[in-house]
């Protein structure tokens, strides 16, 4: 006996239209959410398909969009009607920072996606083409786009040499044309995935409605634990250093100032070992939450009670800003040790350092290299502050450019 439709675990992609779109974008965007549905309902009967269109055509973008502004917007909506994901679309070119043309985006952290149709319109390369040929090759190739987004939010990884499949990161706009499917592997792993997605979250449980945020956000992180760990690896955190030239310059510059200065070098080589790995620590705690409070980060909860999603997304952005400033520090740390083992004899550290008796060891190097990546981490925080706040949340929210 077949199972009822409405009896299935239920997955529901929510389409979110942003800003003006044409006649033909919009026609394109229904017809590849409808043929969406069909195909992922024939693959995968075990489940219940949704994906509702809500079209914010007031939502002001200019002639070019910053793909954290409409990510945001995708959450705050994927947040309000409790999609399990957000597929957001608009018509305008999307600024990318890691690629000169971008034509999609992808935030597991945010489980959300970005698409722009403005490049996947056929009418680009070729003005005269009919307006029947422009729909078809744009729900086409949306279509194809949506499926590529939303199997790396379910955590698929890509296909690097099969051109006929999915997860095949298309080089140019003209790969999207061409046919490709799924692996068995691949469709088996997305099956486990969707189980676990669209299983009865906590918020919709009536024992936990009451439960204190602090024990819902301990509950939550637990049973997302997989999809927290996946979400941070898929942000390279550790890319930070590299990644943020503000934050990075400020701290570098600050450990310059601080490793020639005789007093930093007797200050912390009298210090206590175990007050120096506690300040060390300290130093990250307190730049993670200075940048996170500072560039916005989190996702509020405003009147709403808490939910899996958002909480996902705070533990998310909080472990991945903290990795990050840990990379930072390990970096600072490993200079100056180098720079202080290399350049400063022991007869100018015995000096400088006042009430050294002997000849310093690797411990006062140590204490020293501890000591200033600390100080110098706190400054590069600041540094942070400097740097674009749309820029920042895209290092952080997304994972991948296409």
């Amino acid at each position: 006996m077949h199972q009822k439709t409405e009896d299935l675990p239920l997955v529901e992609i929510g389409w979110l239209a942003a800003g003006k779109l044409d006649d033909v974008d919009w026609r394109a965007v229904q017809r590849a959410r409808d043929s969406l549905t069909q195909m992922l309902s024939n693959a995968f009967p075990q489940f219940q398909w949704q994906m509702p269109i809500v079209r914010w055509e007031e939502l002001a973008i200019g002639p070019r969009a910053e793909p954290s502004e409409l990510l945001e917007h995708g959450v705050a909506e994927r947040n309000a009607k409790h999609w399990d994901f957000t597929v957001i679309i608009t018509g305008v070119e999307l600024i990318g920072h890691y690629f000169p043309e971008t034509i999609a985006v992808v935030s597991r952290s945010l489980d959300s996606a970005l698409i722009s149709t403005s490049q996947i319109d056929p009418r680009s390369t070729d003005p005269e083409v009919d307006v029947e040929q422009r729909t078809s090759t744009i729900a086409d190739r949306l279509q194809r786009l949506v499926l590529y987004t939303f199997s790396r939010l379910c955590g698929l990884e890509r296909d690097e040499d099969d051109h006929a499949n999915l997860l095949f990161k298309p080089a140019e706009v003209s790969d999207l044309d061409d046919p490709a499917q799924y692996s068995t592997r691949q469709k088996e792993q997305l099956v486990r995935e969707l189980s676990e997605i669209a299983d009865r979250r906590l918020e919709e449980d009536s024992d936990y409605r009451t439960v204190k945020p602090w024990r819902f956000y301990l509950l939550s992180t637990w049973v997302n634990r997989r999809d927290i760990s996946n979400a941070v690896r898929e942000a390279r955190p550790w890319q930070f250093p590299f990644r943020l030239s503000r934050l990075t310059t400020a701290a570098l510059s600050a450990m310059l100032v601080l490793i020639v200065t005789a007093e930093v070098w007797e200050l912390a080589i009298s210090q206590d070992r175990v007050l120096v790995a506690v300040f060390s620590l300290a130093a990250v705690c307190i730049a993670t939450t200075y940048i996170v409070l500072n560039q916005g980060l989190y996702v509020r909860r405003g009147k709403s009670r808490l939910t899996e999603q958002s909480v996902t997304t705070n533990v998310t952005m909080g472990l991945v800003v903290s990795l990050g400033m840990t990379t930072t520090y390990i970096l600072i740390f490993c200079i100056a040790l180098l720079a202080g083992s290399l350049f400063f004899d022991h007869r100018l550290v015995v000096q400088w350092s006042g009430g050294l008796a002997q000849p310093p060891l690797l411990d006062e190097y140590l204490l020293l290299s501890a000591f200033v990546a600390a100080l110098a981490l706190g400054i590069g925080a600041l540094g942070a502050s400097f740097e674009s706040s749309h820029y920042f949340r895209h290092i952080t929210f997304v994972d991948e450019e296409v």
